[in-house]
């Protein structure tokens, strides 16, 4: 049996688009648990309601920390199959995702840790978008290392042996940013794991680009404390995963430090914004020199955000210096 699990939060439409692709697998040995992670309020949603009366549905609270990893690690706990595959409830899996996935599996002889299969973005309905959200990685350890972008797996890329996942500690719930990578590379340095990484097979999940978030104080801090994290948690664990490649490794692992600009100079909408008023100013005159000023003063704050004003932005800088 496989068990797809779900983290939620005050989402019913996205999640009823989610659990609707989990039912209507063509592979039916299956359960679907629901890991609702809102201590105050359960789900009222009619249709979710319905579907939630399938014997292969359980709904149950996160009864661990709070967040996703909080509720994915509950899953895990409460699971009873086999396999595990993590579904966002605001992702979606093909029709054949389970029943391909368990053909591939069988094809060899050797018990793998886990099996990797492609991930493609949409926005709105599957294959609306032809980006995948992965890249064909000749060193998946090396990109997750680096913190590539795209990563070479996303969260529902794998599908897991369940004792293999209990085994490495399941999720790591003191992350708050980059919970998967953080546990697809301490599975890959995990001594003797065995994985196979179907890159040319066509995509069998969907991950939904969704509008970015607006950067805040506790997104920041989330951000730079969960940076330092990544960065102590392998440092050790690298130089005993590759005693030939762990210096170069360990200096790509340093190099995280610089994830944070990425995401201020990745802000979309501030850029664009930028780019639109240059192209009315000079119709607008000075009024239109002005937005551009106030424009570019909100975007560089942003990235005084994190160099100045945190304190959290100091443990990088220390690492950085080890």
């Amino acid at each position: 049996m496989v068990s797809v699990i779900i983290p939620t939060f005050q989402r019913p439409l996205l999640l009823l688009e989610a659990v609707k692709s989990v039912l209507n697998q063509t592979h039916h040995d299956l359960e679907l648990i629901i890991v609702d992670d809102d201590e105050e309020n359960t789900i009222t949603d009619p249709q979710l309601l319905e579907l939630m009366n399938d014997y292969r549905v359980r709904y149950v609270k996160n009864e661990r920390t709070k967040g996703g990893n909080g509720s994915r690690n509950t899953g895990i706990l409460k699971s009873r199959g086999e396999y595990v595959i993590f579904l966002d409830d605001d992702d979606i899996l093909s029709d054949t995702c389970i029943e391909n996935r368990l053909v591939m599996i069988t094809k060899h002889s050797l018990k793998d840790d886990f099996v990797v299969f492609p991930t493609q973005r949409f926005r709105s309905t599957p294959g609306d978008m032809s980006q995948l959200a992965m890249i064909k990685s000749n060193n998946p350890v090396q990109d997750f290392i680096r913190l590539t972008e795209p990563l070479p797996w996303s969260t529902t890329g794998p599908i897991w042996d369940r004792k293999f996942l209990i085994k490495i500690g399941m999720f790591n719930e003191n992350f708050s940013r980059l919970q998967d990578p953080e546990l697809h590379l301490r599975a890959l340095l995990n001594e003797n794991v065995k994985y196979i990484y179907y890159f040319n097979e066509a995509p069998d999940n969907y991950l939904r680009i969704s509008p970015a978030s607006k950067l805040n104080r506790k997104f920041v801090i989330n951000v730079i404390d969960s940076i330092a994290n990544y960065v102590n948690s392998f440092s050790s664990s690298i130089k005993l995963y590759d005693t030939t490649n762990g210096t170069r490794y360990l200096k790509d692992l340093k190099k995280v430090i610089y994830y944070p600009w990425k995401i201020v100079l990745n802000d979309f909408f501030v850029l664009k914004h930028i780019i639109n008023l240059l192209k009315i100013s000079k119709n607008k005159g000075v009024i239109g020199y002005v937005d551009i000023v106030i424009c570019f003063s909100l975007f560089f704050s942003k990235i005084l955000i994190y160099s100045v004003f945190y304190p959290s932005f100091k443990k990088l800088k220390i690492i950085l210096t080890q």
